[in-house]
């Protein structure tokens, strides 16, 4: 009895501390939904379906050849005002027991500039523009705290995942109707994940020295994990307009070629197990183990293909995108190595690979549809919707695979030279995950083990304020072109 005690105890704080694997609590990554919030001014506004126009600064994120059709020199700067981003797993870790989150930060989404260095004849071609963009395209922060405070069984988990990019293009106007252009640039990845657990004994025993008093068996566990890791990608982009009111775009991303990265984790067990047998004899104890282990870490940016259309009317304008991510695998903790610690016991290194972490990337197909409205010379509200399909495998056992649905609407305030905007996005998804139908209490978990084996239903959610800005600056020949016509629209 005493040694079957002794191993439910290890086997429940594995379980329920090592994330992976365990359905229900594993904390959702940058990868799962790569969509969560669209990032620009205008093009935030317009749901993201942006690659087939993007004349402006966001043309190094959406479509590099677009550069080559920016008006003027430009500077913009875009900022997520908030994001509430939302979990939700009734029952998660048993009756009573939910994982309910809604978390809040803020992170600048775009600072980007614009550069003409050619101007090209006439008709446009040979016009040749640089173009450089610092972006946070994908975040999440989401910290849980204990379903039921009053009680002494708790587990909190909170993590921090972000993707930060860096880019330097060119875009060149081959041709009257046709741009290219070509991008490369670093990209870091920054996680942190804290978790920790209490889980006591409902009935009391005997303590040490027999009959001295009545104690609780415990176990208590935290874990921490820190990964950042460097690489680079490139993108192309073409960008086809053969009237003024119609355009296409394609853009290509290349996978991330990893140049470093590190990977730390910690574990600190503390058990206290009494274990009094029905002769009131004492079984074996056991107090706290200390385990660290570093290793390396992975970008691992899928390769990206996206395509677009759109229309543009004197007082309208329509766009239609689609993409598709590809199959990856991001290693995101290996070539682990145990780090000393005194007192502590060596671990094989088969132990030691197994707390490697790899997540695995199915095919990712997005869309987002945009339009934008001039309601007057210098107003403007552009709304769009897009999806977020989630790129977690169908039956991978150590990820939710959540689809999510959003929206969004911006205001834009349209000066000669200054362009504000002002908006919001939201996104929505739900799905049926596995969670423990026990109580979360050791005897429970003592009694009948640890078991995924009841449905609950998990949802998410992101709501995004954005507010945004942009400068131009014309040179005289320039500032003539951009003065608006009777019944034109301004050019964004």
């Amino acid at each position: 009895m005493a040694h079957r005690r002794l191993a439910s105890a290890a086997a429940a704080s594995l379980v329920l501390l090592w994330a992976n694997s365990a359905a229900a609590v594993g904390m959702p990554s940058v990868y799962d939904n790569i969509h969560n919030y669209p990032i620009g001014s205008r093009a935030a506004g317009m749901g993201g379906a942006y690659t087939a126009l993007a004349c402006d600064e966001a043309a190094v994120h959406y479509n590099v050849a677009a550069l080559a059709c920016a008006a003027s020199s430009r500077l913009e700067l875009a900022a997520n005002a908030y994001i509430l981003q939302a979990l939700s797993v009734p029952e998660a870790f048993g009756r009573g027991q939910d994982v309910d989150a809604v978390n809040y930060h803020a992170l600048p989404s775009i600072v980007g500039g614009v550069r003409v260095l050619l101007d090209g004849d006439e008709t446009g071609a040979g016009r040749l523009v640089f173009g450089l963009s610092v972006e946070v395209p994908h975040s999440l922060s989401l910290t849980v705290e204990p379903a039921q405070p009053e009680k002494p069984n708790f587990l909190t988990m909170s993590t921090r995942d972000q993707i930060t990019t860096g880019d330097i293009g060119l875009g060149y106007q081959i041709h009257r109707v046709i741009g290219v252009g070509l991008a490369i640039g670093a990209v870091m990845r920054s996680f942190e994940s804290r978790s920790s657990m209490l889980l006591t004994a409902l009935n009391a025993v005997p303590c040490l020295p027999l009959n001295s008093g009545s104690c609780f068996e415990y176990l208590t566990s935290t874990q921490d994990q820190e990964l950042t890791a460097v690489g680079a990608r490139a993108k192309l982009g073409i960008r086809i307009a053969p009237t003024k009111r119609l355009s296409f775009g394609i853009t290509a991303s290349s996978p991330s070629i990893d140049i470093w990265g590190s990977a730390s984790l910690a574990q600190v067990d503390a058990t206290t197990l009494q274990l009094i047998d029905d002769n009131n004899n004492v079984g074996e104890l056991f107090g706290p183990s200390v385990l660290r282990v570093a290793g390396s870490s992975d970008v691992g940016l899928p390769a990206r293909v996206a395509i677009g259309a759109a229309y543009s009317a004197p007082r309208f304008t329509l766009s239609l995108d689609a993409s598709l991510g590809f199959p990856r695998e991001v290693e995101e903790a290996y070539d682990l190595e145990q780090e000393a610690v005194k007192n502590s016991a060596k671990l094989s290194q088969d132990q030691i690979d197994e707390m490697a972490s790899t997540l695995k990337i199915d095919f990712q197909p997005n869309f987002n549809l945009g339009a934008d409205i001039l309601l007057t010379e210098d107003v403007s509200l552009a709304f769009g919707l897009f999806t977020d399909l989630s790129s977690v495998p169908a039956g991978q056992d150590d990820a939710d695979q959540v689809h999510m649905f959003g929206g969004s609407v911006a205001l834009g305030l349209l000066g000669k030279q200054v362009r504000g905007w002002f908006g919001l996005s939201f996104e929505y998804g739900q799905a049926v995950t596995k969670v423990f139908s026990g109580d979360f209490d050791l005897d429970s978990i003592f009694q009948s083990g640890f078991e995924w084996n009841t449905d609950s239903t998990i949802s998410r959610w992101s709501l995004a304020g954005v507010i945004g800005s942009s400068y131009s600056f014309f040179r005289d020949k320039d500032e003539d072109k951009s003065k608006p016509k009777p019944n034109a629209k301004p050019e964004n």
